[in-house]
């Protein structure tokens, strides 16, 4: 058997992402355009000390400076929607709020209605480590008009990520290596596969420094509340899709109190450990090829098989060929194994994209791997036209999931859960195992350990889940709705990965109700 050994994918992100790119700051500062009301008092965290004898008079001055900068706002984007983009600074590790500082770039697009405005909606895209800058502009399409009109989107790069102080690992080259490298599961490969992952995490420590260690959704939890109080507003409005659900989740356990309306859509089970999230996710994605594969087989127009038997088989012969022998792709790129299998999850995230997929796969089984690697571009956001990596997302999402869950690095034990993927998704399972190598071997252990989320106090919490989501598995949002000690649960039937946003007028009318007037739908409510 083979494998292409590669972090779990984590969350994966909402469906316009992948064509999203970063919006860079302009230079020049425009001072008081479109700034902020000024913040609310806000509660101080409830933070431990790393350090019994910090003078407790420095901490609560650190806070009241963090929450109550009034930062100036650059116009950052020339075509519509109007956006500004702001930075502010945060503690690198909050248990010490007087040490040292990271800044955490933002940007808004201002309520369409401002007589009717309700303050702001602060929306993560998921990933981990989607600039939450480079999708923004892409929210007006996903969010109805009626919730633009009265609240100011915002959103912002996670620490670690994009415009934020960021993580860094490799060259543009080292990533394209880095990400086309795939190993086989015998002793010499699982040696060679430990050797990258630790030369890797080293590279990601020499050139990211002390961030590294502080890139946990539990730090970004707390970076979110300082960006709320700084926006002016008195509870945190949020959207959080995929990964975006982990972040709202750990924000309501921080602060319940402050949780305004919030709708977590694409839901991750916050209990499952990182083994067990790397196989629901690989099942999940597993049952979406098989599905896309019965699709393709009675669609004329699908080109890459006419029966779902030997489409899947193809697959399986296209996945373990190209591991010793890799096609080529144009322009002096290959296509391996492990860039054909990002290349085969790419287009699963959504029933839109199945064509592609069907178009790339026949051209693959021919043995052109070129629409296979530019769908893996676009899965990590490399730009295929230029050759380099458009934001810092391939990086990120391995820093922060391995901040997020220990592993076990016990060899024996991942072959077990390899063994026991291969029977549970029998296509892809065989090319998934052994993605807990990395983080067993990542320079800083996790700062969060898996555990149910209750966020006891917090106003209702709408959990949002798709039935047929590859990326975040349906059964992940039944578990947080249940968790939650307000979750409410609401379902899409679908073959997608999330649900608002996709024109869906029922799973539209019950979030926008939720955002805009706090109605509650039923919890159970399918769609």
């Amino acid at each position: 058997m083979t494998r292409q050994y590669k972090s779990a994918n984590g969350g994966g992100i909402a469906p316009a992402v992948a064509a999203a790119a970063a919006i860079g700051l302009i230079a020049a500062i425009l001072a008081s355009c479109a700034s902020s009301p000024d913040p609310a008092p806000s509660p101080k965290p409830s933070l431990s000390s790393s350090n019994a004898e910090q003078d407790e008079a420095a901490k609560r001055a650190a806070l009241e400076r963090i929450y109550g900068q009034k930062p100036e706002w650059v116009s950052c984007q020339d075509q519509a929607p109007p956006m500004v983009c702001a930075r502010i600074e945060v503690p690198l590790n909050w248990d010490d709020p007087a040490g040292d500082q990271i800044t955490i770039t933002l940007a808004r697009i201002p309520a369409t209605n401002p007589e009717a405005r309700q303050g702001s909606l602060i929306v993560n895209p998921g990933g981990p480590g989607v600039s939450g800058i480079g999708y923004l502009q892409w929210m007006p399409m996903m969010a109805s008009e009626a919730v633009q009109e009265v609240y100011d989107l915002v959103s912002f790069d996670p620490r670690g990520v994009g415009q934020s102080t960021p993580i860094d690992c490799l060259d543009d080259a080292g990533l394209d290596q880095y990400m086309a490298i795939s190993f086989n599961d015998d002793e010499e490969g699982l040696a060679k596969a430990i050797e990258n992952a630790k030369a890797f995490g080293k590279a990601c420590s020499e050139q990211t420094g002390p961030l590294l260690e502080f890139v946990d959704t539990a730090s970004a939890a707390h970076d979110m509340d300082a960006i709320r109080a700084v926006l002016g507003d008195n509870k945190l409005n949020y959207l959080g899709y995929s990964y975006g659900t982990f972040l709202g989740a750990n924000y309501a356990e921080a602060f319940p109190e402050l949780v305004g309306r919030m709708v977590l859509d694409g839901a991750i089970d916050p209990t499952r450990t990182a083994r067990e999230s790397e196989f629901d996710q690989m099942v999940a994605f597993d049952r979406s090829l098989t599905e896309f594969a019965a699709w393709c087989a009675k669609t004329r127009s699908c080109p890459a098989g006419t029966s779902q038997e030997r489409i899947l088989a193809d697959t399986v012969n296209l996945l373990n060929a190209t591991l010793d022998k890799p096609l080529p792709a144009g322009g002096g790129r290959q296509l391996t194994q492990s860039l054909a299998f990002q290349g085969i999850l790419s287009p699963l995230y959504s029933e839109r994209t199945w064509p592609e997929l069907g178009q790339a796969l026949a051209e693959a089984f021919q043995g052109d791997g070129t629409q296979l690697v530019l769908k893996a571009d676009e899965l990590y956001h490399r730009d295929s036209s230029t050759g380099r990596w458009e934001d810092n997302m391939a990086e990120a999402i391995v820093a922060i999931n391995c901040a997020d869950s220990p592993v076990n690095g016990d060899l024996k034990e991942m072959g077990q859960d390899a063994a026991a993927l291969r029977e549970a998704a029998p296509t892809l399972g065989q090319f998934a195992g052994y993605g807990a190598i990395t983080c067993s071997n990542w320079p800083f252990p996790a700062r969060i350990k898996p555990h149910a989320i209750k966020a006891a106090g917090a106003a209702p919490i709408l959990v949002v889940g798709t039935t047929g989501d590859p990326a975040t598995p349906y059964e992940e949002a039944v578990a947080l709705a249940d968790q939650l000690e307000s979750g409410v649960l609401l379902t899409l039937e679908g073959e997608q990965h999330t649900a608002y946003g996709s024109s869906n007028q029922c799973i539209t009318a019950a979030v926008d109700g939720l955002l805009i007037s706090g109605t509650v739908p039923k919890s159970g409510l399918r769609c």
